[in-house]
Order: structure tokens, then sequence, then C-alpha cells
């Protein structure tokens, strides 16, 4: 079950649900990248509130979906790195 979807719309900005909140993630975290454009490399990568990274995911695809349910509860950053724009967003991990 997805709780939380991180939609990107174009290179100029970031649409999410709730601006400014973090969300609230218990299994999956689905990213949604512009499909308009050929997307070569997407990185992404997670890190705890401490700034250690947890996960790095290299892709080519335009959507994404990063297991989380094994992450320990807590505040998460995640970074989405492509076609040199820079994204980052909040979750809280809960059970």
């Amino acid at each position: 079950r997805i709780i939380g979807v991180w939609h990107i719309s174009g290179f100029s900005g970031v649409t999410i649900a709730s601006i400014g909140t973090p969300l609230l993630l218990k299994e999956k975290l689905k990213i949604n990248l512009p499909s308009k454009k050929s997307i070569e490399k997407v990185l992404v990568e997670i890190y705890d509130i401490n700034g250690k990274l947890i996960q790095d995911y290299n892709s080519s695809e335009n959507q994404i979906d990063l297991d989380v349910s094994f992450y320990p509860n807590g505040v998460y950053i995640c970074k989405v790195r492509f076609d040199q724009q820079n994204f980052s967003l909040k979750f809280v991990k809960t059970k």
C-alpha cells in the first residue's frame, strides 16, 4: 500500500500534496518524474535526520518506487538529482 506519492512536475518546481508538511510513509515512497523528457540518470539518496546516508538508488526510469518498510520509525530526507536538477523532501516513517 502506497501512502505518499511525490510528483515532480517540470524542471522548475515541485508539486507535493502538502507542501511544507512531511509525508507520512509506512511502506513505499513513490517518485514520479516528468515523462515529457527522456531522463538519462536519476540519483535518489535517503538520509536520516542526522545526515547519515541510509539508501541510495540509481535509475533511468521516470517512476521510482522505494521500499521504506524496513526503516526504523523516524524523520528522513529524500534527495533526488536528475538532469542538473536537485529536489529534496522530508518524510516521516511510521509503523
